[in-house]
């Protein structure tokens, strides 16, 4: 009977030892998934914060296509006033060259065309420069937001 009791106190001592070990891995999984859990959180902030990135990008981009689209209807109509002045100024020098001695003031409104033909090719210019200045600023508004777009993805695959 001493030998039962001894195998007996044997037997608890080992199921005491393996429950002390099951509570130990117990503890250090919760302490695991505490952790996974805060890990989550904070990439969920992230993931939000990054979406109200892509949104405010997105927006500026928009704006930013919003005033390209004015410069290039801006720069349309100069094109427009310039062919209007061209065809002014070659109408202009015909009838200069019909009426050179009897008409002086032809010669003073050729002028005044040719001043605004420059005028108007200086605008075109700076139009120009403008408009490519918006497709750079476009374009690297556009590779940040596939840059973020890529993060996102990223990121969904690390929550999920």
């Amino acid at each position: 009977m001493r030998m039962r009791k001894t195998e007996d106190d044997d037997v608890v001592r080992c199921i005491q030892n393996d429950n002390d070990a099951l509570r130990g891995t117990i503890s250090a999984r919760d302490a695991e998934i505490d952790d996974l859990k805060a890990q989550i959180s904070a990439t969920k902030r992230d993931l939000d914060n990054v979406t109200t990135d892509i949104r405010a990008v997105t927006d500026h981009n928009i704006n930013l296509r919003n005033d390209i689209n004015n410069l290039e209807n801006q720069l349309a109509d100069e094109r427009n006033l310039g062919r209007n002045l061209r065809a002014d100024l070659d109408r202009a020098r015909n009838t200069l060259k019909i009426k050179e001695d009897e008409n002086a003031g032809a010669l003073h409104t050729i002028r005044i065309f040719e001043d605004d033909l420059n005028r108007n090719k200086l605008n075109e210019d700076d139009l120009n420069r403008i408009l490519a200045d918006k497709n750079a600023e476009l374009n690297d508004k556009t590779a940040r937001l596939n840059a973020l777009v890529d993060e996102i993805a990223r990121l969904k695959s690390a929550i999920d």
